[in-house]
């Protein structure tokens, strides 16, 4: 127990720490205004709680030090705190009772959306001061009354905030005389840690996208034409060269040598080339003018299939005749297919921890609370409390056609034991259906079953944490337990559970017991709360209304009451995490497509090099009879054959990236998981791999397409001239 007198001794004790404030909170306190009644929690706490808490004054002010000092009872009000006292109507200045204390209200809270809390969400909450807090509503026995929450602790910079944790772990182990490594006798939230968490998560995402994006850059700037230009530079500088111009010209002497002998009646063209070596010899055009021998023969009488057969060769030779260009073309293509693979895989990878930290809350559940009413019905007046019972339950079951189950849980924290240690650990007593509801899978041992339900029996369900907290890390199966002096025999547990949606805490830090061997424990004629399955997720909705609906025909409260009961499901869970995942493997789809692109627009630009270096060719090819259409097959064949190269060589590049990528830290540190199931693992699936080969399809079709309708443009005449 924290006392009044630890946070007077803290302060010199920890000089790393700016603020130690204490904080009281009381639930369910009944508070009244002149216009309505509410059971409401109640924060008492220093002035600088409104800095660290974020809780901005829509109207009035947050109580001062003078205030606290005095003990002045005035109140700060959250929203919807302010909404169930006041309705439309000012608060300001108005008097209000807490507790049977007249306060009056200074100041009202902006509106707080907040995704955690530790004792409900401010806007429900009213804040008070210290001073008033412990003389008012002061803990009550077994506690001391002048006992204390918990610390509300702010470091002085970021750079000594471990210092700070630190520096008050010691000292509250030198007080209370524990072991300030004994992170159980003293927890800690630390809100910190979580943001380094995302952090750590961002910037393994941005380590990630940043190399793909380096490497990309530098493909880009890469020219992929230095082929090309070293021989231009060679044939102007080497002595004794000969220009490229006469170079042309005796090609083209040479191919109309080798034209007129075949005209003269020879049986078989010679090997004549066109420019670059080309083999003018097997062009169909080239065949149907001249005359049917050889391979222009064949492509004359077999038909589209062959003479397909012949562009392919024409386009392997023509990339064989530049092996260098061709491979650095070919290297955007592989990075690209690459980039889009392993991006699509780091959206997989994601979306699998995401999706199963969800699923490991439950498939699909409803969580509902016990609450109070903020809406006058049946002549009752809003502020009564509701609770349910086992009558609700059957009658919801009954009434309720899209709810398959209903669970009763109740949480206490008693002291439960093994052999010679006993700790406070979190007990909760469940139906037999709630392990398969909440996904509570064991590792070892079994679940209990509705037998032992029925019979009451004295077994226990173990989380990972609790078992290492009583065993050390030894066998539990089989074992017995004493809770509250009752002999319990350990039947199951499970392995290190995170999940969202954490109601109570973590399950894995808790011990689980049949409900109606509760009952032996503990007074269990009202459970804290209902968790109810609906019949497939798609109705959990409806089962939420229809629970609602019938609990309020029972109990005489307004069924849009959303205060009566409380409610949250998967439902409210998954479209964060959808939105999450979708996004971002979109994002991630739409960038790895750019990357390819990219390497699509140097295979572009490279085609349409070739095209201006075979300007000459192509004139000779039309002047002999090729067509546009075998003109354009040559080229985009090119661009395909390359495209293919590239992507099959991406994807053994995807498959051995992945293969010797480590984990990427995800959300580890958030969850405290030493285990790596929070970490990214990258994984190619294969829906990823057909969008790859689609978006890869397509860069390579366009990157074809442009330089083949130019080269099917050029005029035979004007092609022939070109120098």
């Amino acid at each position: 127990w924290w006392t009044t007198r630890d946070h007077e001794a803290l302060a010199p004790m920890c000089p790393s720490c700016l603020y130690i404030m204490p904080e009281l909170t009381r639930g369910s306190t009944p508070v009244r205004s002149a216009y309505n009644s509410a059971l409401l929690l109640i924060s008492g706490s220093q002035p600088p709680y409104q800095q660290i808490r974020y809780l901005p004054a829509a109207e009035g002010r947050f109580f001062s030090w003078a205030d606290d000092r005095e003990g002045r009872r005035v109140a700060f009000l959250g929203t919807e705190a302010r909404k169930q006292l006041f309705g439309p109507r000012a608060a300001l200045g108005e008097r209000i009772s807490i507790g049977g204390f007249p306060y009056e209200v200074i100041g009202v809270m902006q509106h707080k959306e907040q995704d955690s809390d530790y004792d409900g969400r401010d806007v429900e909450k009213i804040f008070v001061t210290y001073g008033a807090m412990i003389r008012d509503l002061p803990n009550k026995p077994p506690m001391p009354p002048e006992t204390i929450d918990q610390f509300i602790v702010k470091a002085r910079s970021m750079e000594v905030h471990e210092d700070c944790i630190k520096e008050l772990r010691r000292a509250l182990a030198v007080l209370h005389g524990f072991d300030p490594n004994d992170k159980e006798a003293a927890n800690t939230w630390d809100t910190v840690r979580e943001t380094k968490g995302f952090i750590s998560m961002a910037n393994g995402m941005k380590f990630f996208l940043g190399a793909m994006g380096v490497i990309t850059l530098l493909l880009v700037v890469f020219p992929r034409d230095i082929p090309h230009r070293l021989r231009q530079r060679r044939g102007r500088l080497r002595p004794g060269a000969r220009p490229v111009r006469l170079r042309q010209h005796a090609q083209d002497a040479a191919l109309f040598r080798g034209t007129d002998r075949h005209l003269a009646g020879q049986s078989r063209l010679r090997p004549a080339a066109g420019p670059g070596g080309f083999p003018l010899g097997s062009l169909p055009g080239f065949a149907r003018r001249f005359g049917r021998s050889g391979r222009g023969a064949a492509l004359g009488s077999g038909g589209i299939g062959v003479m397909r057969r012949e562009i392919l060769i024409q386009a392997c030779i023509s990339l064989l005749r530049n092996p260098t260009r061709s491979l650095l073309t070919m290297l955007g293509i592989v990075w690209g297919i690459a980039a889009v693979t392993l991006l699509l895989a780091y959206g997989d990878g994601f979306q699998h921890v995401m999706v199963g930290l969800f699923e490991n809350f439950s498939k699909t559940a409803v969580i509902a609370f016990p609450g109070q009413t903020s809406m006058q019905a049946g002549g009752e007046r809003a502020g009564r409390r509701i609770q349910f019972e086992q009558e609700d339950i059957d009658l919801a079951k009954a009434e309720s056609p899209a709810i398959r189950r209903i669970c009763m849980e109740l949480v206490r924290r008693p002291r439960i034991g093994y052999q010679d240690r006993s700790f406070d650990i979190q007990l909760r007593g469940v139906c037999a259906d709630y392990g398969e509801i909440r996904s509570e899978v064991p590792i070892e041992g079994r679940w209990f079953s509705r037998e032992d339900e029925q019979e009451r029996r004295h077994v226990a369900f173990l989380g990972d944490w609790a078992r290492n907290k009583l065993f050390s890390g030894r066998p539990a199966i089989g074992e017995e337990i004493t809770i509250q002096g009752m002999r319990f025999s350990v039947i199951g547990r499970m392995e290190q559970k995170m999940s969202f949606g954490n109601y109570y805490g973590p399950d894995d830090r808790a011990v689980f017991i049949p409900y109606s061997t509760m009952g032996e424990l503990f007074n269990t004629r009202y459970p804290g709360n209902l968790v109810i399955q609906p019949i497939s997720g798609r109705f959990e909705d409806a089962a939420d209304t229809q629970f609602r609906v019938s609990i309020a025909h029972r109990k005489g409260f307004d069924p849009k009451d959303k205060r009566a009961i409380e409610t949250f499901g998967t439902s409210d869970m998954r479209p964060i995490v959808d939105g999450l995942t979708i996004g971002l493997r979109g994002l991630l789809l739409f960038v790895g497509s750019l990357t390819l692109a990219i390497g699509g627009i140097g295979l572009m630009n490279i085609m349409l090099v070739a095209v201006s270096e075979r300007t000459r060719e192509i004139g000779l090819r039309r002047a002999l009879g090729a067509t546009r259409r075998s003109i354009a097959g040559q080229f985009l064949t090119e661009a395909i054959v390359l495209t293919l190269l590239g992507g099959v060589l991406g994807v053994a590049v995807s498959y051995a990236f992945v293969a010797l990528m480590p984990p990427l830290p995800l959300l580890g540190e958030i969850f405290e998981d030493k285990t790596g199931k929070t970490d990214l693992h990258l994984v190619i699936q294969m829906h990823s791999m057909l969008a790859s080969v689609v978006v890869l399809f397509v860069v390579g079709v366009v990157s074809g397409l442009i330089p083949a309708l130019r080269a099917t443009w050029l005029d035979p005449v004007e092609a022939l001239r070109v120098e």
